[in-house]
């Protein structure tokens, strides 16, 4: 564990295992209580990385990581980094480039870096998909967090009831963004369902479906969504907003997943774990009168990684 390669540690060889790929499940392993050497914070001011690497069998990984953690500050409702406020600075990011389209090259992945630098930015969102891990390699060295969307423009009502297809995959995609992208540090949110059909209580289940996996799989990061419809939207009326409180949902069932009591998140809701969360009924409940001068806040909250 760490640039020098210390911190070696032994892991037991798994048992069962067929030879091939054909049938084999995934091995996760859970590493606690391992020592970092020379452990330092990241920030978007001094993006410190660190690596572990895991043998087995005679091959081996290396990853990357950061130690960092992401919280709402009590007093004001805006996000932390590392215990301090953070204001966020940045822009949406398409792999769109004449002759190389969603093929970037090298040099073209560090022109956006720089360009992004020249502008103060220490933020980024990728819309509207999930983006090259080349990509999030170069947000991590240059301390730029990092919104990971799935892929989702134009989705309907009708896409968000449909449980037996679009949901499924929907979920699958989510899933393997997270399995792909987890171990980057400048990843500060998990999002989904651009400028969807919140404004529509029968989505509801849909966008707590999507939070529930998130924050299932990585209670440490926020999970968040793009939302073009202001104050008509269902999810922002049916959400109360506090710096320990979050959001339980209630939505009629509409499909074969379950409705009731789904955890939800909005741009403006927090949900530190640990927490426990208000209920407001999906599409019913009041807007909250936002005090004068005071933003919302980007996602929905997190521990620490």
């Amino acid at each position: 564990v760490g640039r020098d390669g210390a911190g070696r540690r032994e892991l037991p060889r798994p048992e069962g295992r067929g030879q091939g790929n054909q049938g084999r499940v995934p091995l996760q392993v859970r590493l606690e209580g391992v020592p970092v050497p020379d452990a330092k914070p990241w920030s978007p001011d001094a993006p410190h990385l660190h690596t572990l690497t895991v043998s087995m069998g005679g091959q081996s990984v290396t990853e990357r990581f950061g130690l960092r953690r992401f919280g709402v500050d009590k007093a004001t409702a805006r996000l932390t980094l590392n215990g301090e406020v953070a204001k966020l600075v940045g822009w949406n990011h398409h792999t769109q480039w004449p002759v190389t389209a969603a093929s970037p090259t090298d040099e073209q992945l560090d022109a956006d870096i720089a360009l992004l630098r020249k502008g103060g930015a220490n933020l980024v969102r990728g819309a509207h998909y999930p983006h090259d891990p080349r990509w999030l390699d170069r947000l991590d060295e240059a301390g730029i967090l990092f919104w990971s969307e799935t892929l989702g423009p134009a989705v309907s009502v009708a896409n968000t009831k449909d449980w037996a297809f679009f949901m499924v995959h929907q979920k699958r995609q989510l899933s393997e963004m997270i399995d792909n992208a987890i171990n980057h540090a400048a990843v500060f949110a998990w999002g989904w369902f651009n400028e969807g059909p919140s404004d529509h209580p029968e989505a509801c289940p849909a966008y707590g479906a999507c939070s529930a996996l998130a924050r299932a799989r990585d209670p440490t990061r926020f999970t968040t969504w793009a939302d073009d419809h202001k104050t008509s939207g269902a999810l922002l009326r049916a959400r109360e907003l506090s710096p320990m409180r979050g959001l339980m949902i209630d939505c009629p069932s509409t499909g074969a997943e379950p409705a009731t009591s789904t955890r939800a998140s909005s741009p403006s809701t927090t949900t530190p774990a640990g927490t426990r969360p208000s209920r407001r009924v999906c599409g019913t409940a009041s807007r909250r009168r936002w005090p004068r001068g005071r933003r919302r806040a980007a996602a929905t909250p997190s521990a620490s990684r």
